[in-house]
């Protein structure tokens, strides 16, 4: 767009709302270039996969960033929905999202048909989630233990606080603690967040959540209880900070160390008499390395420069700031054969009022079969694939869709009209559990669409290229381990 001034708008939002604060939400198709705000964008075919390539990852100084500074001390929150058709330098624009608490939404190459749906779910989301303004947040800790580090989308203007303009359900903060004295033995260890912010109602509240916790006199004890969605999002949310400030090889190698160091101590502090040819996993912590397999295979630190920049960028902001619920399966999809969907499967449970999804598959192309349908539940893309394969029975068909030949499936509101009821129902949960989005669906017939690739890319237990396949990577964290033992 050679006329945006997507600057300028925001700064009329901000002045209107500069003695109350509140919250913006603003559409831009591409790079400001008139106006406020207006700059010329870093060269992306120049600098993406050369020796230069960090700079792109590092926001431009100047307006962008003084206005979000400015924003987040106004208390006013900024959401960001950017549908461009080229690169828009998302890394500089998308700073007033994370210093101000707001979020950025992405849409390369608008369409309609696929992206109205996510469009409307995301202003609807965003007008009637539960939220506050105006927030400060802290965290406090019983002696023994002390905050070392925040990390989420806020602006600190006090090294012990969180600032965020804005705060709603969607949103989390990682808090890392550092253990620097020795702590009573049989005792209690005790945490306390506090969270100042101004509701709906423009009534100033405060809430304060009080966690006592058992102090563990052996390491085993506490690989025992070790939360594995926890120790993911942080690890998750370091590495995105180490890829912004340092580049993706730095963030790629810093997580597998994160992997082999907790493994590590596991098999020198836990294991019995293992033998040392066998990699030992805690049970708690079993999944870690495919955890981890899965976030260097995603798009913010995928190898190569077929991934976008501002699609990095856009998984490396989200990475930050999402609920804890949605990022295992964020970065590890949700694979389920659909072929022969068990008879409780896609029916209402009157419990919790959700409807009983398929059991999972291991991302591997070992369990597709070309007799078989699948559903792959792709967040980062926000696409809902059905891979159909070539030698699917008609019957198979006609139980899911209502025909009997692949080439009448069509994607999108086809599949939602005239799909069957349990099929029909398993998407409907699939968006329900992720209520800030809209996932589309999109039918893959074998060796006959163009975003096969993309999907078979998402089986990340799969080598693919010069990128490690599960089994590659567990013998190369087993070979670091043991190097360090010795």
């Amino acid at each position: 767009e050679p006329h945006s001034a997507l600057g300028a708008a925001l700064k009329a939002a901000q002045l209107i709302l500069a003695e109350t604060g509140g919250r913006i939400i603003s559409v831009g198709t591409g790079i400001p270039k008139i106006g406020l705000g207006a700059f010329k964008p870093k060269s992306e075919v120049e600098l993406y996969g050369a020796d230069k390539e960090k700079e792109l990852w590092h926001p431009q100084d100047g307006w962008w960033t003084t206005f979000a500074t400015e924003c987040a001390r106004a208390q006013i929150s900024v959401e960001l929905v950017m549908c461009p058709m080229n690169y828009c330098e998302l890394v500089t624009l998308a700073q007033v999202c994370h210093l101000t608490s707001g979020k950025q939404h992405l849409f390369y190459n608008f369409a309609q048909d696929k992206d109205y749906w996510k469009l409307r779910n995301i202003f609807k989301r965003a007008l009637t989630r539960e939220s506050g303004y105006a927030g400060l947040i802290r965290v406090r800790t019983s002696r023994g233990v002390r905050v070392q580090e925040y990390n989420g989308h806020y602006l600190q203007l006090d090294p012990q606080d969180m600032d965020c303009a804005g705060l709603d359900e969607d949103t989390t903060f990682l808090v890392e603690l550092q253990h620097d004295e020795k702590l009573p033995p049989d005792g209690h260890t005790y945490l306390q967040g506090a969270v100042l912010y101004t509701n709906r109602a423009g009534r100033r509240r405060i809430r304060v959540h009080t966690l006592r916790l058992s102090i563990a006199q052996a390491l085993p004890n506490l690989f025992r209880h070790a939360d594995l969605d926890a120790t993911v999002a942080a690890l998750a949310r370091r590495t995105c900070v180490k890829a912004i400030k340092q580049g993706m090889p730095q963030a790629r190698e810093q997580l597998t160390t994160s992997c082999v160091n907790i493994l590590t101590a596991y098999r020198k502090h836990c294991a019995t008499n293992p033998s040392p040819g066998q990699l030992i996993l805690p049970e708690a912590l079993k999944l870690l390395p495919v955890y981890c397999l899965g976030l260097i295979k995603g798009m913010g630190l995928k190898q190569g420069t077929d991934v976008r920049v501002d699609e990095r960028i856009h998984e490396l902001f989200e990475l930050q700031g999402q609920r804890i619920s949605y990022t295992l399966p964020y970065i590890y999809p949700k694979l389920f054969p659909i072929h022969n969907i068990p008879q409780h499967v896609g029916v209402l449970d009157q419990a919790n009022g959700a409807y009983v999804l398929p059991q999972t598959e291991a991302l591997s192309s070992e369990r597709i079969n070309t007799q078989g349908v699948y559903l792959l539940h792709d967040m980062p893309t926000g696409y809902i694939f059905i891979w159909i394969g070539d030698r699917v029975h008609e019957h198979v068909l006609d139980a899911l869709f209502g025909v009997n030949n692949a080439d009448l499936i069509q994607h999108g509101k086809w599949v939602e009209d005239n799909a069957k009821e349990k099929l029909k129902n398993i998407i409907t949960q699939l968006r329900r559990n992720r209520p800030s989005s809209f996932d589309y669906v999109h039918v893959i017939r074998e060796r006959r669409d163009n975003l096969e690739g993309l999907f078979l890319s998402r089986l990340i237990e799969d080598k693919h290229g010069n990128m490690h396949g599960y089994m590659d990577f567990l013998c190369q964290v087993h070979r670091m381990i043991q190097a360090k033992l010795n």
